[in-house]
């Protein structure tokens, strides 16, 4: 698995056609804290199929490049998160709406209920699906 940190628009622009075609993108952020009022976004980590797994330093990245994860991050592709309550709150606050969400802790609170995974963490949720 390639990892490219990103930390200039330079460094993404030639991506940005292969991840707008893309039709899931695995999205994960890491914040200066909890609190998305009051802290900001560390990281944003993006992967999809056939591309390098991107790790975009937001401190150096924005906000001049917001207007590029805005592009990605409200392409028609389905971003995928993990606990994305999280991770929207903060999107939100920069003015990012990602849009079709899917949450895959949301989606293994449902399965519990028809035999799913008793937590639902990613260790858990990798564990129980092959």
């Amino acid at each position: 698995m390639e990892i490219k940190l990103i930390m200039s628009r330079h460094e993404l622009t030639q991506y940005i056609p292969a991840l707008k075609k893309a039709k899931v993108i695995a999205v994960d952020t890491e914040t200066a804290g909890l609190e998305p009022y009051a802290d900001s976004i560390r990281l944003i980590q993006l992967a999809a199929s056939g591309l390098p797994v991107f790790i975009i330093d937001c401190f150096a990245f924005l906000p001049e490049g917001i207007d590029i994860i805005k592009d990605i991050l409200e392409s028609h592709a389905v971003k995928v998160f993990q606990n994305a309550k999280f991770d929207l709150q903060f999107l939100l606050g920069l003015g990012v709406y990602p849009a079709p969400v899917f949450d895959t802790m949301l989606a293994g609170e449902l399965l519990r209920s028809s035999g799913g995974p008793s937590r639902v963490n990613l260790t858990a949720l990798a564990r129980h699906l092959p």
